[in-house]
């Protein structure tokens, strides 16, 4: 992802956008086409780590159900969440807030778990209803 912000911000900051939109292309497919030869990368990333971890666990005789196979796929979705993300705030802020805002909305989204865990244990009103 730190790539795609570097990628987007050099482009802006060089002016070889402005070569690009000054063709016949559209500036959605522009991002869309960023978008998706990101995703391809991180989609052999993914095969590459999920069948290594495979073969570690065939190797070490630990078996596997169809869950493990759902937390990947959920792996690879949160990947390209993140990656939607970082590209939209790359595209209008500088490098370094894209790099701190993905960041942090990343973590965000992974403690997201721990807060439900401590309102549903606290049970206390200080929290807003719709939370």
């Amino acid at each position: 992802s730190f790539f795609l912000i570097i990628t987007i911000a050099d482009e802006i900051s060089q002016g070889t956008i402005f070569l690009l939109l000054s063709k016949h292309i559209k500036r959605g497919s522009i991002l869309i086409g960023k978008y998706l030869g990101f995703a391809l990368v991180l989609l052999c990333m993914w095969l590459i780590l999920s069948i290594a971890s495979f073969v570690i666990m065939h190797m070490y005789h630990i078996a596997w159900d169809m869950t493990l196979i759902y937390v990947y796929i959920g792996v690879f979705f949160s990947w390209l969440m993140t990656l939607a993300v970082v590209m939209f705030f790359s595209t209008f802020v500088s490098p370094f807030v894209a790099i701190m805002v993905s960041i942090v909305i990343y973590l965000l989204g992974h403690m997201m778990s721990f807060v439900v865990y401590y309102v549903t244990a606290l049970k206390t009103s200080s929290f807003p209803v719709w939370f």
